[in-house]
Formats: structure tokens, C-alpha cells, sequence
């Protein structure tokens, strides 16, 4: 080999070599601080969105107390419970302070359920108004309000 080469060797090879060595240092040192950005971002979003799961669950509790204790409802209820002469009639009163309801608050749907989670009334906005629906075919959720 000539001296030229051997000299030129000698001097890139290393300097290439460190050229590597900083670049994958300088990667590895991004890649770290963007995944650690990245988590610290989700961790944020994650705490941000139960804080308002929680703020709009105390709220959504707080307003279906508040329509469970209609007094009206309650007498419908009521009666729906206790008169088995009387169904009908109890059925199309609940049926009706069920519509007012949703349409005071601008719900499509709204639903009575028993103790035992079997539905009893419910209505779904139509485009007339407000119908009731069969309740025996509806499959509520288990955990509803």
C-alpha cells in the first residue's frame, strides 16, 4: 500500500468510525426523549379524559335523580307496580311523563326498568313525537344509571 492510501485510511476510518458512533448516540438520545414526551403526553390525556368521565358521570347521576324524583313519575310507577287491573292506564301515564321528560332534555330514548333490571316502560323520539316501545324486546345494558 502506498503511503498516500495508508495515510488516508488512517485518518477517515476513525473519523468515519466516530461519525457512527456519535450518530447512533444522538439517535438513541432523541428516540428517549420523544418516547418519554410521548408517554408523558398520554399519561396526560388518560388523567384529562377520567377527570371528565367523572365530571360528566356525577353530572348525567345528578340529573336522572333529579327525574326520579317527579312526582308525577313516581305515581305512575307506582302504580304500575302495585294495580295489575290498572296497567294500561299506568302504562300510558308513565309512557307519557317519559316523553316530557325527554323532550325537556332532548333525549331520544328513555328507559324504565324493575328491580330486577326486566324493562318496564320506554319511549324513543319518532318523527311525530314521542312512541313507546315494546318493552318485552328490548335487551337493556346490565349497568345503566
Amino acid at each position: 500500500m502506498r503511503f498516500a492510501t495508508r495515510t488516508f485510511v488512517s485518518f477517515c476510518v476513525p473519523f468515519a468510525g466516530l461519525l457512527v458512533v456519535s450518530f447512533l448516540a444522538v439517535r438513541g438520545t432523541v428516540m428517549t426523549t420523544v418516547r418519554d414526551g410521548l408517554r408523558a403526553s398520554v399519561r396526560e390525556n388518560e388523567v384529562a379524559l377520567a377527570r371528565e368521565q367523572a365530571r360528566n358521570e356525577t353530572r348525567n347521576r345528578r340529573l336522572l335523580q333529579g327525574v326520579a324524583e317527579n312526582p308525577t313519575l313516581k305515581a305512575g310507577l307506582q302504580l304500575l307496580a302495585t294495580e295489575r287491573d290498572a296497567g294500561d292506564q299506568a302504562r300510558n301515564t308513565v309512557q307519557d311523563q317519559l316523553s316530557e321528560i325527554c323532550d325537556s332534555l332532548s333525549f331520544d330514548f328513555i328507559m324504565v326498568s324493575g328491580v330486577g333490571g326486566e324493562p318496564l316502560v320506554a319511549v324513543v323520539r319518532d318523527a311525530g313525537g314521542f312512541a313507546p316501545v315494546n318493552a318485552m324486546r328490548l335487551r337493556p345494558p346490565e349497568q345503566g344509571f
